[in-house]
Formats: C-alpha cells, structure tokens, sequence
C-alpha cells in the first residue's frame, strides 16, 4: 500500500493472499489509529510515568505516553535508570525522553518445509518497546528538544510513519544531581499531557454541552457551558450559562452561587440597571440581595441593598456597616439599618450642609426614660440664664412672632404658663421660625423669666412624646 494514497484490502472467495496483503491491511488500521491520536487529541504523556528517587535509586514508574507521529510509548514495567550517566556524559543535569522503537522478534526456524525466498527476513513479530534517552539539557534553551528533525506538528492528513527513524521523543523530566553528597532531585515542572482536540463536548445525557474555541468568525466565544432550558412550547433550548469571549470578558446568564471569598484586584463591581417588575413573591421568600434599579417612567436609578423581612419568632435581620477593631479583635458596628426600617448609628453622627425634610409619619423621637428627661432638662436651666444672651446670635433670620408666642414671651411665670406652653409647642411645630422669634422676644426678657418660661415649654414637648 502506498503511503499516499487511503486503500484497504478488499477480501472475496477463493483470494489467493500474500503476506504483502496482511502487512497492507495492518499499516491501513495503523495509520488510521495513529491519524486519530494526533487529529483528535494532542501528544504527550497520557498517564503515570513519573521520575523518582528511592534509596539513591533512579527510577520511572509505568505509564502511557504518544508521540507526535501518533505511536504508543507503553511501559509495563518500573524501569531504574543509570546513575553513572552523570559522570559519563560529564554533567549533574540529565534529560530523561522515551522514543518509539520497533525491533524483531523470534525469527523463523527453518525446517525444510518452508520455501524460501531470496532477500526476505522472516521473524514471528515485531516487538514495540520504547526506548529510555538520556540527553543533556541545552543550557541556552529550557524548552525541552521534543524533535530533532523539523515539521512541528506533524500533519494527520499524512500517513504517520511506522520506521523507528523517524524519531519524535516525548519528555519525561529532568534529574538533577548534587556532587557534592550525591543526592538526587526530579523536575517533571516542563512535561506535556495529551489533550483533546475539538470545538464542542457533548454529555452523553444531553444535560450539558461544553464549546472550546469557535471556527465561526461572528462568534465571539472563546469558552461557553450550555445547559438545556425549556422554549416554553415543550422543548428544549441550550443557551450559554458560563461564557468567556475573545476580549476575556466574562459572562454568567443565571443564579450563581460562590463558595468562598471573592477578591476584586484593580477594577469595580458594576450593576447593570433591572427594570423588570418586582419578582411576585412573599417578603419570606425573598432573598438577600444587592441590585441596581432603574424607574422605567421616570429614568431614575438607585442601588438597592435588600435584606428579607423576618417574622416574630425569628430574629430581626439587619445591614451592618463597622470596623474591625485590631485592639478588640472584634467587629465594632457603625452604622445599622434593621428590616423594620429603623436607622441605628453606633458612634458620633457629624452631618455637614445638613437639610433634613421629615413628616410626622417618618420619624419618631426615641423615648427617654423620666430620669434622662430631668437630667436633659436641667442641663439646659443651668445655662439659660447666660443663654438669653446668646440667643440672638443663633437664629440670624428675622421671623414675625404669632400671637401665641408674643403672648407667652409676655406673660412671664403665672399659673396658666403650661397652657400656653401648650400652643407655643404648636405654633413652632406649624413653623419652626417661630423658635427664632421667640428667642428674639426671650433675650429681651428678664432672665430669671425666660428661664420659667423655657422650663414650661421643654416640659410641654416632652411630655408630648
């Protein structure tokens, strides 16, 4: 059979065969056995043959290994290597390949009863042993030498060579000697693995497909895991879960859940913004989650940080924003934010350009137990006399007094203070300029009545709460 041409041995009855029709029918399955190995997969080692050192032994353990032409390297054995290969080639590093080879085996036994034929040599097998070399490592170059005759890689379309001449050498590691105690280490850092060579790996229970590469020039994918999902008509669709395209961007299409920590290095953690409608599902169902939203009427955006709303016999679920604390060896809170709604600040709250627009549905002032109360209040009486004074230097804007307030900046200590305390509270609570022009009206009072006065009306709003 020619090695250019693709032909196998047709068989019919009554066929007078030759020894050349086996040997043709043999290199036929050979070739095509070979061409597999290296158009479907890639060569290199395929399992075990691993370097190692035991009791200043050198030894290679059994394993599989094809090399570029497609051949097997089979060892079936442990096989010791020479320790006196390091003074005979005169270095302390040592390559170690496997190359394929092919030698004869039993001959023929001539017995007077088989013709002979002039040129023929006649032997019972070929006998496919690799064979170990030992190479020095070129000092210039670390790449191992795969090859020593040129045409890398090895084309399947050609018929793969069956001679031993053809000489393709599959790295096995490096040993390397130290003279000084005649001590040995291995590196198998630099070996190459067969590998599988294809565009799409399909599960044989259909239930994922995995694309390495894309022959399509439109697509972009470089990597991608399809997994079937429903059309929605009865069948099944595959759509990309996990994809890596030619710009090495990343792309997860479904819930991903991540067991470990994840740490961004020199980018930003970006949300595309949803304007889908809320998921119809119970507060209890919801999970906890972090998205970016975005109001499709009125094209306003908002990072959402959502935490589920817990139950009464469950505990209350809250944001916690704080700092490790390195002396405490703990987590120290700063700033809380609970599932009811309330705001909590652990620490100092500094607020600059502060503009705070309430309503008396939104916020409610913490209560204070009797104790605390008095002592608010008698701190602010003891410096209230001075404080008159001062008065006017905190409210700068001119504000026009209500008859209530004129009338209780006017009154001074009588019986019905707390009375108008009482519409006082409104009135500043209507328009909170009215503090303003009370205190105008209070730093031009006595101070030993302003005093009284601002002692009714504290304990008007306190008591209110």
């Amino acid at each position: 059979m020619s090695d250019d041409t693709f032909s196998r041995v047709h068989y019919f009855e009554k066929q007078y065969l030759r020894a050349q029709d086996f040997n043709d029918e043999q290199a036929y399955h050979l070739a095509m056995h070979r061409r597999h190995n290296i158009a479907h997969h890639t060569w290199g080692i395929v399992e075990g043959l691993r370097l190692y050192v035991d009791e200043n032994r050198l030894l290679l353990s059994p394993g599989v290994a094809i090399d570029g032409y497609g051949r097997e390297l089979v060892l079936p054995q442990q096989q010791p290597l020479s320790i006196n290969i390091f003074e005979e080639r005169a270095s302390d590093y040592i390559d170690i390949y496997l190359r394929y080879t092919r030698a004869k085996g039993d001959a023929v036994q001539s017995d007077g009863e088989l013709c002979e034929v002039e040129g023929e040599e006649r032997f019972y097998r070929w006998l496919e042993d690799p064979e170990i070399r030992y190479v020095i490592p070129d000092p210039f170059n670390e790449r191992p030498q795969y090859r020593f005759i040129p045409g890398l890689p090895f084309p399947p379309s050609e018929t793969p060579p069956d001679d031993p001449i053809q000489d393709w050498m599959v790295y096995i590691g490096r040993i390397n000697r130290n003279a000084a105690d005649e001590s040995y280490t291995v590196d198998m850092s630099k070996r190459l693995y067969v590998g599988l060579r294809g565009e799409f790996i399909f599960a044989p229970s259909n239930g994922a497909i995995v694309q390495i590469g894309a022959e399509v020039e439109e697509d972009l994918r470089r990597f991608a895991v399809f997994v079937p999902k429903s059309d929605g008509a009865g069948g099944v669709v595959y759509r990309p879960t996990l994809e890596i395209n030619q710009d090495d961007n990343i792309t997860i299409n479904d819930e991903t859940i991540i067991h470990g920590d994840v740490t961004i290095r020199d980018g930003t953690l970006d949300f595309d913004a949803a304007t889908d409608q809320e998921p119809a599902t119970s507060p209890l169902q919801r999970a906890w989650r972090m998205y970016r939203r975005q109001d499709v009427q009125t094209g306003s955006e908002e990072l959402r940080i959502e935490i589920p709303q817990g139950v009464a016999t469950a505990p209350t679920n809250r944001v916690v924003i704080g700092s490790w604390s390195p002396d405490e060896e703990r987590f120290k809170p700063c700033l809380e934010v609970n599932d009811d709604n309330q705001v909590i600040v652990h620490g100092t709250l500094i607020a600059q350009h502060l503009n705070v627009q309430t309503g008396a549905d939104n916020v409610k002032a913490q209560s204070f137990s009797p104790e605390a109360d008095r002592n608010i209040l008698s701190s602010f009486i003891a410096g209230v006399g001075g404080g008159s004074l001062l008065l006017p230097d905190l409210f700068v804007r001119s504000a026009q007094p209500t008859a209530p307030v004129q009338a209780f900046a006017a009154q001074g200590a009588g019986s019905n203070v707390s009375n108008v305390a009482s519409d006082v509270a409104d009135a500043i609570d209507d328009d909170p300029q009215q503090a303003e022009a009370l205190a105008q009206l209070l730093a031009q009072s006595d101070p030993s009545a302003a005093t009284q006065l601002l002692i009714a009306l504290f304990e008007q709003i306190l008591g209110s709460q």
